[in-house]
């Protein structure tokens, strides 16, 4: 069984479901039908597996049959309803050349199906709903570090507070009952048939793909070697086109860190095109060029990064880790609720019962003292295969976190912390590099 991941927002997942809904409105041309974005990944937000879930919904079965008929004429396989009545799956080979977006599952739904007002009313309550994201994101985290393996448990563990929201959205009692039954893990039903969408068995055991293609089945192609993480401080390197599709490429060996954890991407070029977006696709990282790049397979290229402001990320970084610990310290049962990490500034987001200001002094004063110190911070693989990484400042903390850090705590330099109020127990602390608060 694949590991469940389950990773922050990301901007990128909604330009993937584009690519989708523009190829499937084209397959369908004439055909009076709806395409809908739905599950995880289409609440802005909530962290997600990084599976798009897509609704093809139709008002009768002739329409029905038309559409099963032209997914198969692009090489979909009909799976049939998975005991859902009203509900028509599909799975696709990772080598269609058609599918060129990231890893989905496709339903095809009747108007008015019981499941597809689940997966929509679901998607209304938490767009409306910021706690609900909150509340729901801390529990996915949780569950996948208690059932990192499990997830027909990791489903179940979900199903309570699922329930809650849709109780809210008026969702009839029957209804609910019948999700609550499904996704128990002992049904003898399939737990992917979940109120949001898990990962369908068919899919569990695939691994992750891009743009339809996997990229460990590339001809001659390896997964990116992140030389950002052996040498942070590189401004450009010598590397290799590694695969091509339209505007998309991937390299050989990267210096070029994509947006995780919070942390920005880069910006700079390859062959001297401006990247227009880096988005991590599993272990992979894709380029987006402008389309009219000629780079080919094989070929050798400079890619380059802009320094002044991978530096500041790198030190904003670093800076809103050393405050994350030591609220941790201070206050203990708080937890981080959000973060993200720009070239201006950086903030941190926490769940607590009062306003942190009385505390903003002393954590200021203890990350200066950390900063004056220029301790080393020593930065490797906890598990280089599936590329778990950590940092550690001996004598302070050792945490997880897959980012580019610096070699000692005083590159941080001077800071200046702010302290914001954003909601009902919610607490932001903005942090600015000394010069340009």
């Amino acid at each position: 069984m694949k590991e469940i991941i389950v990773e922050n927002y990301n901007p990128e997942w909604k330009n993937e479901y584009k690519k989708a809904k523009l190829f499937y409105e084209r397959l369908f041309t004439g055909i009076d039908l709806e395409i809908v974005h739905v599950g995880s990944t289409s609440v802005e937000g909530l962290c997600a597996k990084p599976i798009l879930d897509i609704d093809i919904i139709i008002g009768n079965n002739h329409e029905r049959d038309i559409v099963i008929k032209l997914l198969k004429s692009v090489g979909y396989s009909h799976i049939g309803n998975m005991g859902i009545e009203g509900r028509e799956a599909f799975e696709y080979s990772e080598e269609n050349p058609n599918i060129r977006w990231m890893k989905h599952n496709l339903y095809v739904c009747m108007k008015g199906n019981d499941n597809l007002k689940n997966h929509l009313l679901l998607q209304k309550h938490l767009r409306n709903d910021k706690e609900a994201v909150e509340k729901y994101s801390l529990l996915k985290y949780e569950l996948a570090k208690i059932y990192p393996n499990d997830i027909d448990s990791y489903v179940e563990g979900k199903t309570e507070l699922i329930t809650q929201f849709l109780k809210a959205e008026g969702m009839d009692t029957k209804v609910l009952h019948r999700i609550k039954s499904i996704n128990k893990k002992d049904s003898e039903k399939d737990p992917s048939h979940s109120s949001e969408y898990a990962v369908p068995l068919h899919f569990r055991d695939k691994p992750a793909t891009c743009w339809g293609v996997s990229f460990k089945k590339l001809k001659g192609c390896k997964m990116t070697k992140k030389i950002f993480w052996e040498n942070p401080y590189l401004k450009s390197i010598e590397t290799r086109i590694a695969s091509v599709n339209g505007s998309n490429v991937t390299v050989e060996e990267t210096i070029f860190f994509a947006f995780s954890g919070g942390q920005e991407s880069d910006t700079g070029t390859i062959a001297g095109y401006p990247v227009i977006e880096a988005a991590k696709f599993g272990k992979e990282i894709k380029y987006t060029l402008p389309g009219d790049h000629n780079l080919k397979e094989g070929e050798s290229i400079t890619m380059k990064i802009d320094w002044e402001r991978r530096y500041k990320l790198m030190r904003l970084h670093f800076a809103a880790e050393l405050i994350l610990e030591l609220m941790y310290k201070k206050l203990k049962g708080s937890d981080k609720i959000g973060a993200h990490i720009a070239k201006d500034k950086a903030r941190i987001d926490f769940r607590w019962n009062e306003s942190i200001a009385p505390f903003l002094p002393e954590i200021t004063s203890e990350v200066e003292s950390i900063v004056q110190k220029n301790l080393e911070i020593n930065s490797t693989f906890s598990d280089e295969i599936n590329e778990k990484r950590f940092w550690e400042v001996v004598g302070f903390a050792k945490v997880p976190c897959g980012g580019t850090h610096l070699k000692r705590t005083g590159e941080v330099g001077k800071l200046k912390l702010k302290r914001k109020n954003i909601g009902k127990c919610k607490e932001r602390i903005v942090i600015y590099l000394g010069s340009e608060s």
